[in-house]
């Protein structure tokens, strides 16, 4: 690697200009003093000072006094690490804040997925969970038998998944054997089920949370659609809470 290279990889990892050039002086000349890492960094003294107190505080200088003299000395390359935890640190302090400036302010989230064959519907699947919080409501519309034969061993997972969540999960599931079986279940998995008539005939699965909806088809061709808007999520649980109080 080229001293261009390990110049353009420090910028990289946080350091600025001069902090670079006076960290690859240190490495190469060893202890010196700043007005020895300035000349060799072709910098003036006045205008070093700043940027080697900067790697001090950074944890990549240390100083040591011989005699009258302070010598600044650099820390081993592998403590460049601690710029990348610091890193970690601040984007992990902040990450709330991001976060709920996108839920609250971007347009992203008023948005219209789609995704087709059961690869698709599994990664939607697989990202449901990530976002929802103890107490959730977390609505169903399927014919379980149907969905649950598009990936028995998948779905199973899910549903195990699912309920370590506590969400408040209420499914209306069409009237079948299956249903009925997994209805004797639903304490198990912390559900509340209700039965539609057989003569119902659902070929999708509507998912409806809080602030998002999901329609999986579970006929071919396979897909799902991913809604992403509070006010659609509040009115399909509106009219699933309708359809739930009358049956």
């Amino acid at each position: 690697m080229t001293k261009t290279q390990t110049y353009s990889g420090l910028l990289e990892l946080g350091l600025n200009d001069k902090e670079a050039l006076l960290y690859l002086s240190a490495l190469k000349i060893g202890p010196a003093t700043a007005q020895q890492l300035a000349l060799d960094s072709e910098l003036k003294r006045s205008t070093a000072y700043p940027y080697i107190d900067a790697l001090v505080e950074k944890g990549l200088f240390h100083i040591e006094i011989n005699g009258a003299r302070k010598l600044f000395i650099a820390e081993s390359p592998d403590k460049l690490s601690i710029l990348l935890e610091r890193k970690k640190q601040i984007l992990t302090s902040i990450m709330p804040l991001l976060v709920q400036d996108y839920m609250y302010s971007s347009p992203s989230i008023n948005t219209i997925k789609m995704y087709y064959g059961l690869a698709g519907i599994k990664l939607i699947y697989d990202d449901i969970l990530t976002g929802l919080n103890e107490g959730d409501d977390y609505f169903v519309i399927s014919d379980q038998q149907k969905w649950h034969a598009l990936d028995p061993i998948y779905f199973e997972n899910f549903i195990l998944n699912r309920a370590k969540l506590n969400l408040h999960i209420k499914l209306l599931l069409q009237d079948n054997p299956h249903a009925k079986a997994y209805q004797h279940k639903q304490d198990q998995y912390h559900e509340q089920i209700k039965l539609i008539p057989q003569h119902i005939d659902l070929n999708i699965n509507m998912i409806i949370l809080p602030s998002k909806v999901i329609i999986v088809q579970m006929v071919e061709p396979l897909l799902a659609i991913l809604i992403e808007n509070k006010n659609v999520a509040a009115m399909n649980k509106t009219l699933f809470n309708v359809i739930w109080g009358i049956l």
